[in-house]
């Protein structure tokens, strides 16, 4: 089936860098920002080939994915702004620089977006760079403008590589924590949640970010078998704990009620709710507004069992507090956010 005319618009707009054109065909006239053409190159390709860091930056702004492959060789936006030819190159290096900002933001926010992608002949973009850098015999410092952009593109690019090896301490720790979650392990619990935390020295600066944004990553990450991040799987267990008999497990019960203060201490937000999911209950949805605002009282008085009370006050309790916290730092409370 052909594609409306205005669609391919999009690559023409994009080709000439005309940025006006390009956000009134995405916004007004709803053009797929993810369209290509017969040979797959999408409006991103078209605008890395060409080196047009506006046009670049405005479709990424409208959502248009920074990793596809198209269908001549599988090569991403990134390996067309690498291996074109046409100048300036500072242009195209801003290009990649944009698409590795975005590309690294997507992945660390949860979103399946692959950090390194290798084309057709299995090359990544920064093997094309070490190929160019060999044949042209590029020296750091030298007085040409281009040697230096070249070392500028492979800094980046040696730089956004090393983030896949960061996903795969990440999955590590991911596994880990929710393996100590799965056996009750409390004490595992607070400690891959402190390593993660963790800088090597407390005056740098850059480490420190580093080290939240891998927190935040790792309470953050979603779980595909239960559809939940951490905080919401504690939250689940506890009250299928609670809910399962007359007599709930209480030690299990206990130490969910535990993980769950320390998911909270380490910066885990109760009003993160998985994009899409169907795996939260409606009870357990209530549960969270509940135990977010003031009016938990009236839940309790439902529940005769004295441990049972006592195990979801210190939940609501924790929870309470914690809500202060992350509703004055936001323009609106009650609005749940997504992954």
């Amino acid at each position: 089936m052909s594609t409306p005319p205005e669609w391919d618009l999009l690559l023409s707009a994009s080709q000439k860098n005309n940025v006006q054109d390009i956000k009134h065909l995405i916004s007004t006239l709803k053009v797929n920002p993810g369209h290509g053409n017969a040979l797959g190159q999408s409006a991103l390709h078209v605008a890395c080939l060409w080196g047009n860091v506006e046009a670049v930056e405005t479709l990424l702004s409208l959502n248009a994915p920074p990793t596809l492959q198209n269908r001549i060789t599988n090569g991403t936006p990134l390996h067309c702004a690498v291996q074109s030819m046409k100048p300036p190159l500072k242009r195209r290096v801003d290009c990649v620089q944009l698409l590795c900002t975005e590309i690294q933001k997507q992945n660390s926010s949860g979103q399946d977006t692959k950090v390194v992608v290798v084309d057709r002949y299995g090359c990544t973009p920064l093997d094309y760079v070490e190929e160019m850098l060999e044949e042209k015999d590029v020296v750091s410092g030298d007085d040409d403008d281009d040697d230096e952009e070249w070392m500028r593109l492979r800094d980046i690019l040696v730089q956004h590589e090393r983030c896949e090896e960061e996903e795969e301490v990440k999955d590590e720790q991911v596994k880990l924590l929710w393996g100590c979650m799965q056996e009750y392990n409390v004490e595992g619990v607070r400690v891959c949640l402190e390593q993660a935390s963790n800088t090597t020295d407390e005056d740098d600066d850059e480490a420190a970010t580093t080290n939240t944004s891998k927190l935040q990553r790792l309470v953050q990450h979603v779980d595909t078998t239960s559809g939940c991040t951490a905080l919401l799987y504690a939250v689940q267990t506890f009250i299928s704990l609670y809910e399962e008999t007359k007599h709930p497990k209480e030690e299990e019960a206990a130490s969910m009620v535990q993980m769950i203060q320390y998911l909270l201490q380490y910066n885990s937000n109760p009003f993160v709710i998985p994009k899409g999911s169907t795996k939260i209950s409606m009870k357990e949805r209530q549960f969270l507004d509940n135990i977010t605002t003031p009016k938990i009282d009236e839940d309790l008085t439902k529940v005769q069992d004295d441990c049972q009370v006592d195990m979801i006050h210190q939940v609501c309790t924790i929870l309470s507090s914690c809500y202060k916290s992350f509703s004055s730092s936001s323009n609106d409370s009650t609005q749940k956010q997504s992954i």
